[in-house]
């Protein structure tokens, strides 16, 4: 489908009749203005909405080296900070015979605190290269910025309402495929045995 910002947004153009850009960067048009203005942040809200599999990553912590005081856990472990974590999903750890189980923690400033060792937590990541990303999150993306790009670009609250439900129902559509690629995907231990092959 798309494999650049500018194709998506190009694409969110499309669906509402906008005209095409050139680039997110260029200055020249309102709507060049308005997609490098959205597309980003619409791409974060997209991402956060579902744990979608190609935006999941699993961090194995590491316990700090810093003096941290620890009131009421017994572990402190850094924050990731690569790939950027845009959301926690679940935190899971691998007990003696290969089962998982979930536990507790808490994020609190740049430190994770927890009472597990070998602490591993799931989280959504920023996927911003395009050709990473699945033609069915492409094909959402750009309805959800094509839906942000309505209201200043057409300005009809009539139409608005009907385009709303035809992309609003992509969206959906997308989210329902990835949940089709990997049916498991709240199970920690099939995440993280697909992880580990």
């Amino acid at each position: 489908m798309a494999t650049t910002d500018t194709g998506i947004a190009n694409l969110a153009l499309a669906r509402i009749g906008g005209k095409q850009i050139t680039s997110l960067t260029a200055d020249t048009t309102r709507e060049d203005r308005l997609c490098n203005a959205l597309y980003a942040d619409t791409l974060d809200e997209l991402l956060i909405q579902a744990d979608w599999n190609f935006a999941r990553h699993i961090y194995d912590l590491a316990e700090t080296v810093d003096l941290v005081e620890i009131d009421e856990y017994t572990y402190v472990y850094d924050l990731p900070v690569s790939p950027v974590p845009l959301m926690w999903r679940y935190s899971s750890v691998k007990l003696k015979d290969d089962e998982t189980d979930d536990l507790d923690w808490q994020l609190i400033g740049n430190y994770i605190y927890s009472d597990t060792l070998d602490l591993r937590l799931v989280a959504t990541t920023r996927v911003s290269v395009v050709t990473d990303m699945p033609v069915y999150f492409q094909s959402a993306l750009a309805s959800a910025l094509a839906l942000k790009l309505f209201i200043p670009l057409v300005a009809d609250l009539r139409k608005y309402q009907i385009i709303s439900t035809t992309l609003g129902a992509d969206i959906s559509t997308a989210i329902f495929r990835n949940q089709d690629e990997n049916p498991d995907r709240n199970n920690p231990s099939a995440l993280l045995w697909d992880r580990a092959r």
